[in-house]
């Protein structure tokens, strides 16, 4: 148990320290929080949060600290978490050990010690008991020597995995971007990279995951970004053998595509020299800066409603606002009620069954735009909408769209559109 007398002694001297070196952790996020002990036991855990840096101490020596965060939809397999552990600040020890658990609070799942230049990584770990809690713990190598303080940051985030294509050796190359990819160092020539698009003044952090199998890999990875000209902004080759790599918030200079890649340090490389590698924007799940997706009502009679009988023309379009080609299917998915109105049209749909039609084509080339059309005829009286989602697979990513109207007999009250 810490108390209040154990632990000021060192916070005089470590939080002078600690205020520069967290300065750009506190400034992902405001609000922060402070451990509450007692905490030693996953009974006894802290609630950590999304982006809500923890600060804590490991005072006395030998002191365990833990925290819970909720798990994720049992029907979204691709949500899983990252926690970044920094300890630079701390004294006398610096030598941080995080530790996630599955919900029992036993059955380690990934631990790390110095990953990180600052610290501990848990890179990229899956919610493999669904929406029960997973359990970190905080705790000083030898548990021999206090660590005071610390800052424990979470991050929920989505494990899109999104599979490397050759040739990407170059950041002129690079694959697009999921929010996390997956591949393999085939030999020590071998480079991997992934373009993402940024906004001036955003922070991308990177994140490489060395063994994403967890069973032991013989290469050790380094991870380097750089900017839309080509020139290196940031590197990570600090882990070693099957371990993580992390780099911290870079402020971007400028928009453009700013590209990471990974390549084989040292050791064995081959198939089995596997990572996962992704990023963060602005401290959340990356994705490029799509808007949902208007749609329009294209006939309404004077008034904006219908009448039984009438056909109505509906139009929704999406445009691709980066310079970087989506892979993946693209879908629109357009959806009415039966009792309302009868799909008529939909030209160029991939499916149409009952009330919902499906348009769907192969990725997005920079700035294409998709337009599709459905024509429906209005059966009954109905206050309604339509409803459906633009869905972009490379992303896991859905934007919902909908569009309501009013079905009358002969003059009706006029609908008050959004």
């Amino acid at each position: 148990m810490k108390t209040l007398l154990s632990r000021i002694g060192w916070r005089a001297v470590a939080l002078m320290v600690m205020g520069l070196a967290l300065s750009l952790a506190f400034s992902a996020s405001a609000a922060h929080s402070v451990e509450v002990e007692p905490n030693d036991t996953p009974a006894t855990a802290n609630t950590v949060a999304h982006n809500q840096p923890m600060e804590g101490a490991i005072q006395p020596a030998g002191d365990l600290d833990y925290f819970t965060a909720a798990g994720g939809n049992p029907s979204w397999p691709y949500l899983g978490y990252t926690a970044v552990l920094e300890t630079d600040a701390a004294a006398p020890s610096q030598q941080g050990v995080l530790t996630g658990y599955r919900a029992d609070g036993v059955t380690v799942l990934q631990t790390d010690s110095g990953s990180w230049q600052r610290g501990s990584i848990i890179a990229f770990q899956s919610f493999v008991d669904g929406s029960s809690p997973v359990y970190l713990r905080v705790s000083e190598s030898g548990d021999d020597q206090a660590m005071d303080p610390y800052l424990l940051r979470y991050y929920q985030t989505k494990l899109t995995r999104k599979p490397e294509v050759e040739p990407n050796d170059t950041p002129v190359s690079a694959n697009t971007a999921s929010v996390t990819n997956i591949g393999a160092i085939a030999s020590a020539s071998d480079f991997d990279c992934f373009a993402a698009w940024g906004r001036a003044g955003r922070r991308f952090a990177f994140i490489l995951q060395g063994d994403p199998e967890g069973d032991g890999g013989a290469a050790d990875l380094a991870l380097k970004v750089y900017d839309p000209n080509g020139v290196l902004l940031a590197s990570a080759d600090y882990s070693g053998v099957a371990k993580n790599e992390f780099i911290d918030d870079v402020i971007l200079p400028a928009d453009g595509a700013y590209a990471y890649c990974v390549e084989g340090s040292s050791g064995e490389f081959g198939p089995d020299a596997t990572y996962q590698v992704g990023l963060l924007q602005n401290s959340w799940y990356y994705t490029p800066a799509f808007t949902t997706p208007p749609t329009v009502w294209l006939d309404p009679r004077p008034g904006v409603y219908a009448e039984v009988g009438d056909l109505m023309h509906f139009q929704a379009s999406f445009t691709n606002p980066i310079p970087l080609r989506i892979p993946d299917p693209f879908r629109f998915f357009l959806y009415v009620n039966p009792a309302c109105v009868s799909i008529v049209d939909a030209p160029g749909a991939s499916s149409v069954n009952g009330g919902t039609a499906i348009w769907q084509q192969d990725g997005l080339e920079p700035s294409a735009t998709v337009t599709v059309d459905l024509t429906v005829q209005a059966l009954a009286p109905c206050d309604d909408k339509v409803g459906g989602s633009a869905s972009i697979d490379y992303y896991v990513l859905g934007m919902g769209l909908e569009k309501k109207y009013r079905i009358g007999w002969g003059v009706y009250t006029p609908l008050i559109m959004p």
